[in-house]
């Protein structure tokens, strides 16, 4: 039997919301994705907030950034349309605004969200 070998997965994004995540990963998983990510609430938390980790698939970092512009750009217009209560970007606004590749034509930067 194989095993089946586990992804390696980042938080590129931090948002918070009030919806429950899986109703929102349930609205999210109609959109087809570059790369797999899922929500997971996230520890850094401040009491009375609901922050939530969005973590994508680093296999193919490429993949991986055009996955994580669209889940938050997918957030955004869910929040608009009043399916995301409450919602707002913690940290991982600038993704929205970078490229997907560097100048010199490698892949972009990515780091741990630090919330």
């Amino acid at each position: 039997m194989r095993l089946k070998q586990e992804r390696p997965m980042l938080s590129l994004a931090v948002v918070e919301m009030t919806s429950p995540i899986a109703g929102v990963q349930q609205l999210l998983a109609d959109e087809p994705q570059a790369a797999e990510f899922r929500l997971e609430p996230c520890a850094d938390s401040p009491p009375g907030s609901h922050w939530v980790n969005v973590c994508v698939d680093m296999t193919d970092a490429l993949a991986a950034m055009r996955t994580i512009r669209n889940v938050l750009f997918s957030l955004l217009h869910l929040a608009d349309r009043g399916l995301v209560g409450h919602f707002r970007i913690v940290t991982g606004s600038d993704l929205l605004r970078r490229p997907e590749t560097n100048p010199d034509g490698g892949a972009p930067d990515e780091g741990p969200c630090v919330a």
